[in-house]
């Protein structure tokens, strides 16, 4: 008799919690045929992380452009190849002669990390050997808009990153600082308002007059980085070497913590330090620095139980080539919430900050920590909503191909979420 009531009574709470979890999905329709254009392409998956039951699945299957978003792809490529260390550098001592083969680590003296450590390293030897890599390296990723190549989002990407790969120009009145010094005669004065550098070499054109903090991509190249080398170390002799026939007694060099330029990349949307991670990763598997290669493995062994393989072709999401599914975010961030925890995890995911809707609409508390997802048409949201119960949701929230000002869309997402953190 106790155990028919159990029964009866599962069935019955089974029921109630299906009844309102079905109420919240057509209340979101609703809320979603009310809000936006019905040319738009919505999509939005909502799952309850220690239940697994789903709340809201509208579109959840179907492919989107998720724009930055990709990054909790690189996040979780990055947390399952790299150490707690990044690998700055491999190398080989002979003497006084040092080897260098570069692994894509990101930070060596870029202008929002104080980090030195290859420089200091570096510095004992009297001999530099700056030894090319196997890579398999485009600057630009597929899809992405070649027009972009002199603005900051976009600088490009290479295995011996030094400076950002920016031109790094500060004029506060009092001072004007330009790193790589290197830069300083290439400096030109503007000849129109729409580039800031040549397409095609670093000359680049920047008012001297502008009070202003600039960071403008310059073109990379083994023979440049030499030159930048050079440029360090005046008294040195650095040289640029083939790859060698084999590197298993070289030796590796940690660099800054992982985590925190995982933090940074995700905080700042990073697009830079995103195709890097990739690119690092790869060198674990091989000495050859290739986004394909590292990309392949993590679907193939790490994440093949994706129903929907996503079209993945850079590390940032700056191309519109990129397709995934709400289903496979959320995916992904389940696995992120079972390996890191929660406090770790919300340490390094932003919370969701709307500063373009009236603070008036916003929750003080936040509830909300998640990777946005922006460029022409296109506003996602991808990460975890702290209910008032308690509970811990995933979501993916995708909206594409709208004509209609972004304020408009992340005012619907975020009354949606702010539901949802509610009446769960």
């Amino acid at each position: 008799m106790n155990i028919f009531l159990l029964i009866i009574l599962n069935s019955l709470f089974v029921g109630c919690t299906t009844y309102r979890y079905n109420r919240q999905e057509k209340q979101f329709i609703t809320s979603l045929n009310a809000t936006t254009n019905k040319s738009n392409f919505n999509g939005l998956l909502v799952v309850d992380y220690h239940t697994k039951d789903t709340i809201i699945d509208y579109n959840a299957h179907k492919y989107f452009i998720p724009a930055s978003t990709v990054k909790l792809f690189t996040l979780y490529t990055s947390l399952e190849y790299l150490d707690d260390y990044l690998p700055a550098l491999k190398y080989s001592i002979v003497k006084d002669t040092i080897s260098v083969l570069p692994t894509g680590y990101a930070t060596t003296l870029h202008p929002n990390f104080k980090d030195s450590i290859v420089l200091e390293f570096l510095e004992d030897f009297e001999t530099i050997k700056l030894l090319k890599t196997p890579k398999n390296i485009e600057p630009f990723g597929p899809g992405w808009a070649w027009e972009d190549y002199s603005y900051a989002f976009s600088a490009e990407r290479n295995d011996f990153a030094l400076y950002g790969n920016t031109l790094n120009y500060y004029n506060n009145d009092e001072q004007l600082l330009i790193t790589p010094k290197l830069f300083k005669k290439s400096i030109k004065k503007p000849i129109n308002q729409g580039f800031k550098r040549n397409k095609d070499s670093n000359i680049f054109y920047v008012d001297s007059t502008q009070i202003d903090t600039l960071h403008i991509p310059f073109k990379t190249s083994d023979s440049l980085n030499l030159r930048l080398l050079k440029d360090i170390f005046p008294t040195k002799k650095i040289t640029l070497g083939n790859y060698p026939s084999k590197t298993s007694h070289f030796k590796t060099l940690n660099g800054i913590p992982r985590d925190s330029v995982l933090k940074y990349m995700l905080e700042k949307s990073d697009n830079l330090l995103a195709e890097q991670l990739m690119l690092m990763s790869a060198a674990t598997l091989s000495d050859t620095l290739d986004f394909n290669r590292i990309k392949k493995h993590v679907l193939d062994y790490k994440l093949n139980q994706l129903k929907q393989p996503p079209r993945w072709v850079d590390g940032s999401g700056l191309s519109r080539y990129n397709l995934f599914t709400p289903e496979s975010m959320v995916t992904v961030l389940d696995k992120l919430y079972k390996d890191l925890g929660e406090s770790k995890l919300f340490q390094l995911l932003p919370p969701w900050k709307v500063s373009d809707i009236q603070p008036a609409f916003m929750d003080k508390n936040t509830f909300i920590y998640a990777k946005t997802g922006s460029m022409g048409n296109t506003y996602n949201l991808c990460g975890y909503i702290k209910t008032k119960k308690g509970k811990v949701l995933l979501f993916s929230y995708m909206n594409n191909h709208f004509m209609q000002p972004n304020a408009r869309i992340k005012l619907a997402m975020y009354n949606t979420l702010l539901a949802l953190h509610l009446n769960n």
